[in-house]
């Protein structure tokens, strides 16, 4: 029994377990049925829940009132209500059922004091049980695990029960340190070391815990740290035990740790005593941790990680307690249900949010890139509608060009078979018969595309061919035309370019139709053709393309 009772100081109670004070009637109730059932289940042995237990006990112990049975029965009855309350906690079936049978125990001692020397076993059991009310808040079981743990010290330190002395500091120690009062442990340890415990492990390990609050109290880390680290070494306890005592050595050693300000270094500790404990098939040792380590976290205001460990509280509880308590059970499962409905609430908000916040970024780019796309649709038929006017009105301007050039050609011809006249040309030395002849020449030269396109074809050259000088060819040609020989034989260049553009010479690049009409760069050409056009090469290429295709359209 004493080995077992460092489980129960750290595991947990489930929700709604309760002490039922219905059966204290049972005390003075005496009926035919009443005991007709309590020798039955007496006969067998073999109590199958709380509630048969208890009646039989209290029916027993009524009909002792009434001489049915003898004090050494009594004794005996009473040492089965402290062995069944134990057999509740130890199968983890009944916590409340355990609380009953050692109330009703503590009760019935007190009505026959000849078996006082029991009250040892029910303040033990008490204690342990009452103090996890303690850790855990609980209304029905809180409030007096102080008073029976206290009963419990003085009865062991009494009769020298030192194992069982040893888990009661133990239980002590943590609701004491756990309550963040320390001070108060201490009077505990000193009455230990005045009664002289035999060095064993159990006992070794309470003395690592009394040193170690008491210099925790004295603020002196060192030895707080170095005490406490030494229960990890539990030594030749059971397995059970030892594991308890390293989990409690290694929680005081990270609370000092916290006190001290260093909380990464007490987080490590916690996350190994985890990997430690998860190693092993120890689920009560499970219980515990998570449930403290809940606490650790949620006073360090992390609540993620409190969280963490609550749900894995729950979880193995649940797994404990399978199919032994349905009415805890319930609760756990409505208890886990809701924690798990929160954590996944909180995911499914968390992707809304994200997918929420996804959507509107891409309507909005969706908007923005239509508005821009639709601009610059707009644009583009804009565009598409002044290089289809520019393209129309340069050829029309071509076709006038032409038109005037044969007209002029006419004319000069007819000039020429005229009288010749003895009249100054412009106030030059060249008279309007000579003046005839020489717009004529030009005007025949410039209809031979081997001059004009050549890309070394000059004033100079073109005056050679004319039989005359460059002043006369240059006067003659911005008397005629309005414009400078340079300049005319721009429009004459851009004019073969358009036609070689425009006739379907697809294999033809805007570079080969420069050098086709005689200039010797890409980009001089596209600033000749730019300025008289309005258009690009390119632009103006295109341009006739669409037009062909609508004509085609219409011939269809």
């Amino acid at each position: 029994m004493i080995r077992f009772l460092l489980i129960l100081a750290t595991a947990l109670l489930l929700a709604g377990c309760r002490p039922d004070d219905s059966f204290d009637p049972l005390l003075s109730t005496s009926t035919a049925e009443l005991s007709a059932r309590a020798d039955s289940l007496l006969r067998s042995g073999k109590f199958s829940d709380a509630d048969s237990a208890m009646l039989c006990n209290g029916v027993v112990i009524s009909r002792y009132d009434e001489g049915a049975y003898s004090r050494s029965e009594v004794r005996d009855i009473i040492r089965s209500m402290i062995t069944q309350g134990y057999l509740f906690m130890n199968n983890y079936t009944d916590y409340g059922g355990a609380f009953n049978m050692f109330s009703l125990a503590e009760r019935a001692i007190d009505r026959y004091p000849e078996n006082s020397d029991l009250r040892g076993y029910v303040y033990t059991n008490m204690g342990a049980l009452t103090q996890l009310g303690d850790l855990l808040n609980n209304p029905a079981l809180s409030g007096h695990g102080s008073r029976y743990l206290d009963r419990a010290f003085d009865f062991c330190l009494e009769d020298s029960l030192w194992r069982a002395g040893s888990v009661v500091m133990f239980n002590l120690s943590e609701l004491h340190f756990e309550n963040g009062d320390p001070q108060r442990f201490l009077p505990y340890g000193s009455r230990w070391f005045a009664a002289k415990p035999p060095s064993d492990a159990m006992t070794l390990s309470v003395g690592h815990i009394v040193r170690g609050i008491d210099a925790y109290c004295r603020r002196d880390w060192p030895v707080a740290l170095r005490e406490f680290s030494s229960m990890r070494d539990a030594g030749d306890v059971d397995s059970v035990t030892a594991v308890g005592i390293q989990c409690k050595g290694a929680y005081y050693e990270a609370m000092t740790y916290e006190t001290m300000g260093d909380r990464e270094r007490a987080s490590a500790i916690l996350d190994s005593l985890c990997d430690r404990v998860g190693a092993i098939d120890y689920p009560q040792a499970s219980i515990w941790l998570h449930k403290h380590l809940g606490h650790f976290y949620n006073r360090r205001g992390m609540t993620s990680r409190a969280e963490h460990h609550e749900l894995a509280y729950y979880r193995a509880i649940a797994s404990i307690n399978a199919s032994k308590d349905v009415h805890s059970m319930d609760i756990m499962r409505v208890r886990l249900g809701i924690r798990e409905l929160h954590d996944k609430n909180a995911i499914v908000v968390r992707h809304d949010r994200v997918w929420r916040t996804v959507l509107i970024a891409g309507a909005v780019i969706a908007l923005l890139l239509s508005l821009f796309l639709a601009y610059a649709l707009l644009m583009s038929r804009r565009s598409n509608r002044r290089i289809m006017s520019l393209y129309k009105r340069n050829r029309e301007i071509l076709a006038e060009m032409k038109r005037r050039e044969a007209e002029e050609t006419a004319a000069a011809e007819a000039a020429i078979a005229e009288t010749p006249r003895a009249e100054k040309y412009g106030g030059s030395g060249m008279d309007n018969a000579t003046a005839d002849i020489l717009v004529h020449r030009i005007r025949r030269v410039l209809a031979d595309p081997q001059y004009y396109l050549s890309s070394d074809f000059s004033l100079r050259q073109l005056a050679q061919l004319v039989g005359s000088n460059t002043a006369y060819v240059s006067q003659t040609i911005n008397t005629t035309t309005g414009r400078s020989f340079k300049e005319l034989l721009g429009v004459k260049r851009v004019a073969e370019a358009c036609r070689l553009l425009t006739e379907g010479n697809a294999d033809m690049t805007v570079e080969t139709v420069a050098n086709a009409v005689g200039f010797k760069s890409r980009t001089a050409f596209a600033a000749v053709f730019k300025q008289i056009t309005g258009l690009t090469p390119t632009e103006f290429r295109n341009a006739a393309r669409k037009a062909g295709q609508e004509s085609d359209g219409r011939d269809l």
